[in-house]
């Protein structure tokens, strides 16, 4: 497969890279972010990029797939991407990178402003003042207080029909069923996948535990609550928190040309950051794709 032109837009600036037939989502995603001017790796950890497939359907870029073998629209030249927060960190004072801050609060921000997060009237002016005057730290540690503030939320069914209620936040996952709550910390949390299309499985650390299953009404759902769950779990992982706090970022600079090693991307030292062409060093270890879904779909489409 040849080299693919593609425009990512950002929430800073329009950047565009060229994609390698073997270049892995992570990455791309490196390589977004150090042509943004983010200097740090560990802020990409919230971050993840996303594409529209010919459905019109917004999925994410998996880390360890290759970027071309996703359902691209590639009826759009060049391809289009967008840089984009998948976990809003529980506190923003861990994100000490200039960009991250930036991209961060104006994506909250979008949020907020096109009502995709509930806000009482007072609190939404004190934001909209905050936004107005450009105090971003003030901002979100206001926004911070927010009920909804890093959470995302679904309807699932369980095993016997009745409505279940899932929260994702950074405690963990929140079930509430029939008037009853309980909360899975992410410690206790083994993995989180779909079985048969449609059932999302969460089973919980220890070799006896039985996986607590839920009914999703499409597979596409399904997929969406498993891979929000995972980048939960996966910053959760990272952090041990949730939050960043336990993790040193000294000397964890995105690489430069000199300094990239097999495996890793780099920008050009002839393209300033990173507006002209990319290239990719990396190991040829592919593996078959673990998404049967989509897997599925590309089948059709053949």
């Amino acid at each position: 497969m040849p080299r693919k032109l593609a425009h990512i837009t950002t929430g800073i600036k329009d950047i565009d890279l060229v994609i390698e037939a073997k270049t892995k989502g992570w990455q791309m995603l490196l390589d977004i972010a150090l042509a943004v001017g983010m200097q740090q790796t560990f802020h990409t950890l919230w971050f993840g990029v996303q594409y529209v497939n010919k459905k019109g359907q917004r999925k994410w870029i998996k880390d360890n797939r290759y970027v071309l073998d996703h359902r691209l629209d590639t009826r759009r030249k060049p391809l289009q991407f967008s840089l984009r927060v998948k976990v809003f960190p529980k506190n923003f004072s861990v994100i000490d990178d200039d960009i991250a801050q930036v991209l961060i609060y104006k994506q909250l921000r979008e949020h907020i402003e096109q009502e995709e997060l509930n806000c009482l009237p007072d609190k939404t002016q004190d934001l909209a003042k905050l936004a107005e005057e450009d105090k971003i730290q003030e901002y979100m540690k206001t926004a911070q207080g927010l009920e909804q503030y890093g959470k995302k939320y679904f309807k699932l069914t369980s095993e016997t029909g009745a409505r279940v209620d899932i929260t994702l936040s950074h405690s963990g996952i929140t079930v509430n069923c029939r008037d009853e709550s309980s909360t899975i910390p992410f410690k206790e949390l083994q993995d989180v996948k779909a079985a048969n299309k449609r059932t999302v499985c969460i089973t919980k650390a220890g070799h006896a535990s039985k996986p607590l299953k839920y009914k999703s009404e499409t597979p596409r759902y399904c997929k969406e609550v498993v891979e929000a769950a995972m980048s939960y779990l996966e910053v959760f992982r990272e952090t041990g928190y949730g939050d960043g706090e336990s993790v040193s970022k000294e000397d964890e600079v995105v690489s430069s040309p000199d300094s990239v090693a097999d495996g890793e991307a780099m920008v050009k030292e002839n393209s300033p950051q990173g507006q002209g062409e990319v290239a990719v060093a990396l190991k040829d270890d592919s593996k078959p794709s673990d998404d049967p879904v989509d897997d599925a779909e590309k089948e059709k489409e053949k």
